[in-house]
């Protein structure tokens, strides 16, 4: 599996990224526009600070998708099916804790821009017989969408009790339209081919990594496939710093037509059930509601493999 490094200024970038996406599910991004904002760094070092202190208790989600997560408490025989983390999630809607400053407000508008942009690369390769199917050009699914999603996670370091088979983060796809991630300093993001093996992602820095979510997988009549990924542990004895990222989860609005059958809405409501139908439980606080909030714990979409 090749995931191809795109340089956005090239010429040539918008077709070379779409078809890494059509073979891949995935895209590495470099010479952005973000690059010269150095927000991603900015955020990273805020972000990791914070998760040091208590503060980030006083933001403890207790219902709906914003706020603090934490590590849940598990030692019984489902702990191994934890994702060894703890995160924050801001959405359009949200707000950033107040001992920070706005850099990740700043971020989430601009990381949008970006997003819109390569989904407008991505909706004028496929084949005019699937653009003719898509209600409205790729873009513009993601205007007025409540659910987008930026989650600020941190990765716990190794316990020293880790097998081989140990993950930082279980493998799952993604639910929703589009993952746009600024590549962390700690490797171990892995994605998995056709044929079962696992390769690792290219995070070089300053990159973004871009993957395709279930719900373009939907609208591309599989032209795009949301492909199954991972965290591992990373090898060398490196397990024992942590792992910053901070993925965003960009969702169509809540009514937006995916195809013939789903909605936005009503595909992430089916999700959420099937992957509960194979044991996923949300995490404390966030309860799947009806409409454009559907999403559960962060409608962001990444859940456990095992897709329906």
């Amino acid at each position: 599996m090749h995931i191809a490094t795109i340089d956005y200024t090239d010429p040539h970038a918008p077709a070379e990224f779409a078809s890494s996406m059509h073979a891949t599910g995935f895209g590495v991004v470099v010479n952005h526009p973000l690059a010269e904002t150095g927000l991603p760094e900015q955020i990273r070092q805020e972000w990791s600070r914070f998760f040091d202190t208590d503060d980030k208790w006083k933001y403890r989600n207790s219902q709906g998708q914003g706020g603090f997560f934490p590590l849940p408490v598990n030692d019984g025989p489902d702990a191994p099916k934890l994702d060894r983390k703890e995160f924050f999630q801001i959405l359009r809607d949200g707000s950033s804790p107040e001992e920070l400053s706005d850099s990740a407000l700043r971020y989430f508008d601009e990381a949008g821009k970006l997003a819109a942009s390569l989904l407008g690369w991505l909706g004028d390769a496929v084949p005019d017989g699937i653009a003719r199917r898509f209600a409205m050009p790729l873009p513009r699914m993601l205007e007025g969408s409540l659910n987008t999603t930026l989650r600020l996670q941190r990765y716990f370091p190794a316990t020293g009790e880790e097998t081989e088979e140990s993950l930082r983060g279980l493998a799952h796809t993604d639910l929703n339209l589009i993952t746009v991630l600024p590549a962390p300093r700690e490797p171990g993001l892995q994605v998995r081919d056709s044929a079962g093996v696992w390769h690792d992602v290219p995070c070089d820095p300053g990159a973004f990594v871009i993957n395709a979510g279930e719900m373009l997988e939907q609208i591309s009549a599989g032209h795009y496939r949301a492909t199954e990924h991972r965290v591992r542990f990373p090898s060398g004895g490196d397990g024992g710093r942590s792992r910053f990222s901070m993925p965003m989860f960009l969702h169509p609005a809540g009514d937006t037509r995916l195809n013939e059958r789903y909605t936005a809405a009503s595909f992430l409501r089916k999700r959420i059930e099937d992957l509960r139908s194979l044991g996923w439980r949300p995490a404390p606080g966030g309860q799947a509601d009806d409409g454009d909030r559907a999403a559960g714990t962060g409608a962001d979409g990444e859940r456990l493999s095992g897709r329906a």
